[in-house]
């Protein structure tokens, strides 16, 4: 998961969350889902009882081939890192490149 996964640091911001997952048996691609969670809809489980107005949680998922092993990490890092990381920080945004 995402290093800031379970983790509200600004109860007014959204949560990105990230789950990988594998197939059963030989493994060729990672599938990677991923979502943003509202801040008003982590309020709720504080106040369960409370209406919820705010709009649902997207999720998105993306298949990544683990074949070139360099572009399998690179494609994965785009999806996960926030952009604050070293890699990152010199870098033009770019499409991560994995089919959707």
């Amino acid at each position: 998961m995402n290093s800031n996964a379970g983790v509200v640091q600004d109860a007014t911001k959204s949560m990105k969350v990230t789950v990988l997952t594998t197939p059963a048996g030989e493994v060729d691609f990672l599938c990677v889902y991923t979502a943003t969670i509202p801040a008003e809809f982590l309020d709720r489980l504080d106040a369960p009882s409370q209406p919820l107005d705010s709009p649902c949680v997207s999720v998105k998922n993306f298949y990544i081939s683990l074949k070139p092993a360099r572009d399998a990490l690179q494609n994965l890092h785009r999806l996960i890192c926030t952009g604050s990381c070293s890699l990152c920080a010199d870098a033009q945004p770019t499409d991560p490149g994995v089919a959707k």
